[in-house]
């Protein structure tokens, strides 16, 4: 089974690809390319998706990352630094303004191994984390996958506990959740043939169009909420799961890598 995901660091793609509207594609470079923003958003995409992704315990996976041929200096040298010892990571990088549903079909159809016999698909936020052992859990279950995309075509697998982190003015809260159909930790599985890929379909409602697995017995994914999310998250039928809150940093370290006390200090600095 092949894994393949996709990760857009602030592409300015299409007028009507995003819920905040913007009147032109100037409008739409000049927020999405705001320095400030670029800070945070790089900051989040280094110390939050990065080390999650490096650490894998099963590396056969290709993240996709879409970025604008135009995005600017220092972000630009920046981002492609930090993934130069990451060869999981493939920067593919076009040009403003293009169909966005189109586009992401595109990457993940060129991607695709015509030997492989199914593929699974994600997608993933440059805010958010995958726990180091989500490729590993794909692939343990495989043979269900391939049992439901024998029967049905195609099915969904959807990892639903994690943690939301809200991160607001030189403060990170973090919330252990379960939640049904979010993206991160979320995968489309098929047969590698398929015409569709995972964008194709809205995350939070997969499980309209296909079978799903469901499993909540480990934390796979972190979740980033803050003021420069495009889309507001939510919390409507959000569970919650019992997580003391001094056992949060062993649980950042354990499961996704992460300095806890590092990242708040640091993201307390940047927003201060």
């Amino acid at each position: 089974m092949q894994v393949v995901g996709l990760c857009r660091f602030s592409y300015p793609a299409n007028i009507n690809a995003f819920q905040t509207r913007h009147n032109n594609m100037a409008e739409r470079k000049a927020a999405l390319y705001a320095a400030d923003r670029l800070a945070a958003r790089t900051f989040l995409f280094e110390n939050v998706l990065l080390p999650g992704v490096r650490s894998q315990t099963d590396p056969d996976f290709t993240l996709l990352l879409l970025l604008g041929e135009d995005l600017p200096e220092p972000w630009r040298s920046r981002i492609l630094g930090a993934i130069s010892d990451a060869p999981q990571i493939k920067p593919v990088f076009r040009p403003a303004g293009l169909v966005h549903r189109d586009l992401y079909r595109d990457l993940f159809l060129a991607e695709r191994d015509a030997a492989a016999g199914l593929v699974a698909e994600f997608r993933i936020d440059d805010d958010d984390a995958l726990a180091h052992d989500f490729v590993e859990r794909l692939r343990k279950a495989e043979p269900l996958l391939a049992s439901l995309v024998n029967d049905y075509g195609r099915a969904a697998i959807d990892f639903q506990k994690g943690l939301l982190m809200d991160m607001g003015q030189g403060r990170i809260d973090y919330r252990p959740v379960v939640v049904p159909g979010w993206a991160p930790a979320l995968a489309m599985v098929q047969r590698a043939g398929a015409g569709k890929c995972v964008m194709d379909i809205m995350h939070h409602k997969m499980w309209l169009h296909m079978p799903t697995l469901t499993f909540w017995d480990s934390p796979m994914f972190l979740r980033g909420s803050h003021e420069t999310n495009d889309s507001q998250i939510k919390l409507g039928g959000v569970g919650d799961f019992n997580l003391p809150v001094e056992e949060i940093p062993a649980l950042l370290r354990d499961r996704f890598c992460l300095d806890m006390a590092k990242n708040n200090r640091r993201w307390a600095e940047l927003t201060a």
